[in-house]
């Protein structure tokens, strides 16, 4: 991550303005929030969708190779601030995002467990859905959910180094806790 990032990052974060961050190096996607936790590994957005919130997404600062401020224009501040965007973009109850493992944790404390990870690659990503079981020992135990709604029988071990993106919190999720069997 560029220094000039890392310092935009940084004044968003203290200022709650609205960023887009990109990943270019990982597949290119990126996502727009107002920063919410930050560490020197992690950032959490708000995240940001048709000028409302909806859920967090934590994002490993390595892997940023750009960050854009989003409300730098008359239009969009006035939009967000009469939505109420920024009066709603406050920390998610975790505890911290010093690590992932914390990470991990708070949100198995504080939302249910419920997550979807990715561990990204240029040519792959793999996409989990399910709860933390535990964040210990380098690795997530997660008990997965499959796209019928169905708990797979066995957790998956995932090595915390290998996620790259973890959202939380929003309605996405909130759907699979209510209707998975």
């Amino acid at each position: 991550m560029r220094q000039e990032d890392r310092t935009l990052l940084r004044e968003a974060w203290e200022q709650k303005h609205m960023v887009v961050v990109y990943r270019d190096d990982i597949g290119g996607t990126y996502y727009g929030g107002i920063p919410v936790l930050l560490s020197g590994e992690l950032v959490v957005l708000a995240k940001e969708r048709e000028f409302s919130l909806d859920g967090f997404v934590a994002l490993r600062l390595r892997d940023i190779t750009y960050v854009e401020q989003y409300d730098d224009n008359d239009f969009c501040r006035r939009v967000l601030e009469g939505e109420g965007v920024y009066r709603q973009a406050v920390p998610p109850k975790l505890g911290g995002c010093a690590a992932m493992a914390q990470l991990l944790e708070g949100i198995k404390k504080g939302y249910r467990g419920w997550l979807s990870v990715e561990c990204e690659t240029p040519e792959d990503t793999l996409f989990y859905v399910g709860t933390v079981q535990s964040a210990e020992g380098g690795v997530l135990t997660l008990r997965r959910v499959d796209a019928d709604g169905v708990w797979h029988g066995q957790a998956a071990q995932v090595p915390l180094e290998d996620i790259t993106c973890v959202t939380f919190g929003g309605a996405y999720l909130a759907v699979y806790e209510k209707y998975t069997k």
